[in-house]
């Protein structure tokens, strides 16, 4: 509801009604929204009853300086609003509460069908040449004057399929707050003039949106299959740690009281853990994007900032998405310029760069970020995302910070030429000073690479001051497998997919459409693989009380382009390769156990065309710059391929490292929390689960292992399936 809505008469609409009788009662009701809606007073109620409701103007309805309630008597399963493909469902200006509608756009006639609404010029005049604020919003377009400060317009349980705008094909928000609540938004698109933002919403220019458990099920864009937010703040705000400017920051609490500046949520303005809130952005919260597709970014969502404003704010909190798609970044989120924070959302399937070779700013199967000034994922989870080009689950060029998050069976591999990097991760500083990387209690398990960083890939020059810490993190069954035996993709012009990448169909395949060379092919060192778990080409990197467990680093053939006496196919780093400009990389209180790398030979003919070499079951480091050290301390090697630590420079040896043939016991019995000590927090967990998983045998485990403690290497036996 609006707020300040006083006693009020009920109007009511009905499509076997008559607009001429002027009575709009129960017994006498109007036959068009239109009518009703140009008959009401501020603050008055419109019930409609079942039917298909048309118009003749641009919208079918429009609502003009009015605060008007309107909802659907039976619902949006037999109440509908049909454009007729030829214009606007709603338009709102700017203050309306709308409920249990049934607003699309689609085909004709069949039940309860809903159709046709199509967004057109508006008020060209007011927005001059900013073309996405006039022909925006398909089914429903709420505008504000600027700078005005209206209640906010309420849509709930509302339907929107098959729309179609410029910007924002299902709704579309300029100038305006809003609430949307469990409503659907289905097969809507965006295209045309604006290069198609949002195909569900589009969000943009000062807009405050709230989106509560709402669905965005294949909606299609150009960018933001599911959503758009753009262009959406213009008042910065300040937290010294960043040497921002003037505003609030924000301490580290719920989720929506953070986005709606509870005044409980402030915290110091030097405190680095804040998070930041700022006048105008977008709450997603209990969403659902599924099977939503963008030509370029963001095929769930896209966050973007075309008037760079750099503060603009995105928050997102038990949100799903799944089996989105982006043709270049961005399969489940294209990030905002922004900050983007994120906690308890679920990223499923999606995938980037669909049908692309590798671009050095494609990429982020799950998220992109682009620009983003501050990203914060807490107990998030990454499933089987990918990319044919850099980071299967996340591509981030700044400020990024993982807790208590999960990665399992992402990849990046071109399907063109097989490289790729960063399985799970590919970040690569902005240059800003301020830039650096955290992750917490996350696990990477069974993530895969083309060529670098089976799980986390970074690059860039990095700045010393550039700091990249990893504590309390698992890398388990991370590989690199650079073979450039391909399959044949449909995308690079083959009739089908060939399982077997090596098979002689797929030599044909690549012969034929690759004749003239593939990037990279044959290539020395593009068949080299390269960190199985970590590689490290940017930022000073400390890793803390982290296991690596049975990852690897593989090296197979070349297809094309290898000629006799041809040295590519090594193998560099079981778990961590470093190149040859990092900054510096401390180990400390870590496990590195059964990692293996293994280089390709030529079994048939190893004279013609030689065989790769494998260093580094373990650790790789290759730094051009004698002073990039690399520091171990109090960590445990075992069951890692020889040479275990293949270091050019040497390492610095700060005492209490373990190089083991075998692996000695890895966990303590009863420490059900995984971390490595048997206390009272496992007598809670216990609890909590008490009857599924655990009963009192679990009870006597933990009396009977009290105050066991194993440094660092309990992490490995807790995780899943090590």
């Amino acid at each position: 509801m609006c707020t300040g809505l006083v006693s009020a008469a009920t109007w009511y609409v009905d499509v076997n009604g008559s607009d001429a009788n002027d009575d709009g009662s129960a017994a006498a009701p109007f036959a068009t929204l239109q009518h009703a809606i140009d008959r009401a007073d501020d603050g008055d109620r419109i019930e409609v009853w079942p039917g298909t409701y048309r118009g003749t103007g641009d919208s079918v309805a429009h609502i003009e300086d009015k605060s008007l309630t309107l909802y659907a008597r039976d619902g949006r399963e037999t109440t509908f609003i049909d454009g007729e493909h030829v214009r606007r469902g709603i338009l709102c200006e700017p203050s309306v509460v709308v409920e249990d509608f049934s607003i699309s756009i689609g085909g004709h006639g069949q039940g309860f069908t809903i159709q046709n609404c199509l967004g057109v010029q508006f008020h060209e005049e007011l927005v001059g040449d900013s073309c996405y604020a006039r022909e925006c919003g398909g089914g429903l377009f709420v505008h504000a004057d600027e700078g005005e400060e209206d209640a906010p317009v309420m849509i709930e349980g509302c339907l929107f399929r098959d729309n179609t705008a410029a910007w924002g094909g299902g709704a579309a928000f300029f100038d305006s707050d809003a609430v949307l609540a469990d409503c659907a938004f289905r097969g809507n698109a965006a295209a045309g003039a604006c290069d198609g933002f949002g195909g569900g919403v589009g969000i943009g220019q000062e807009s405050n949106v709230e989106v509560r458990s709402c669905d965005f099920i294949g909606n299609h864009a150009t960018y933001g299959g599911g959503g758009s937010q753009r262009d959406s703040l213009d008042r910065p705000f300040y937290c010294s740690e960043f040497g921002f400017e003037q505003g609030t920051c924000l301490a580290e609490c719920d989720l929506v009281d953070q986005w709606k500046g509870d005044e409980d949520c402030i915290c110091d303005e030097g405190d680095p853990d804040c998070y930041f809130h700022q006048y105008g952005g977008a709450l997603f919260d209990g969403c659902t994007f599924v099977n939503n597709t963008a030509e370029n970014a963001g095929g769930g969502l896209c966050c973007s900032d075309l008037i760079e404003v750099p503060y603009a704010r995105t928050y997102l909190s038990g949100c799903v998405f799944t089996g989105n798609e982006a043709g270049q970044c961005g399969g489940g989120i294209m990030g905002p310029v922004g900050h983007l924070v994120m906690q308890e959302c679920h990223f499923d399937s999606n995938l980037a760069n669909v049908c692309q070779s590798q671009g050095p700013s494609e990429g982020g199967g799950a998220v992109m970020l682009w620009g983003t000034n501050y990203a914060r994922m807490t107990d998030c989870s990454f499933f089987r995302n990918g990319t044919h080009a850099n980071g299967g689950a996340i591509f981030s060029l700044g400020t990024l910070r993982l807790v208590r998050t999960r990665f399992e069976g992402n990849w990046a591999q071109s399907s063109s030429d097989g490289d790729g990097e960063g399985g799970a991760i590919f970040a690569m500083p902005d240059g800003e000073a301020s830039s650096w990387l955290a992750f917490e209690q996350c696990d990477f398990l069974d993530n895969a690479a083309g060529r670098v960083g089976g799980a986390i890939s970074t690059r860039g020059p990095g700045d010393e001051d550039e700091l990249f810490v990893v504590s309390d993190c698992r890398f388990v069954r991370n590989r690199v497998a650079y073979d450039s035996c391909q399959s044949c993709p449909e995308c690079m012009g083959c009739d089908e997919v060939v399982p077997d990448a090596c098979t002689d169909d797929a030599v044909d395949c690549l012969d034929e459409v690759c004749s003239s060379g593939l990037p990279n092919m044959g290539r020395d060192e593009a068949a080299d693989a390269e960190g199985g778990a970590i590689f490290h080409g940017g930022y000073s990197m400390a890793l803390e009380r982290c296991c690596f467990l049975g990852n690897d680093a593989t090296s197979r053939r070349s297809l094309i382009g290898m000629q006799p006496g041809f040295s590519g196919g090594n193998a560099r780093g079981g778990a961590i390769a470093r190149s040859v400009n990092p900054n510096r990389l401390e180990i400390r209180n870590c496990v590195f156990a059964e990692n293996t790398v293994a280089a390709w030979c030529d079994d048939d003919d190893p004279d013609l065309y030689g065989c790769g070499d494998a260093l580094g079951g373990a650790i790789r480091d290759v730094p051009a710059n004698p002073q990039a050290g690399l520091v171990i301390e109090s960590t445990l090697f075992c069951l890692n391929t020889v040479p275990v630590v293949s270091a050019a420079n040497g390492f610095i040896d700060d005492g209490g490292n373990v190089f083991d043939d075998a692996c000695p016991i890895l966990d303590c019995e009863g420490d059900f929390n995984c971390d490595g000590r048997v206390d009272v927090e496992d007598i809670l967990a216990v609890l909590n689960g008490w009857g599924d998983p655990y009963d009192v045998n679990d009870v006597l485990k933990v009396i009977g292992n009290w105050g066991c403690a194993v440094d660092g290497s309990a992490v490995c036996a807790c995780v899943d399936g090590a």
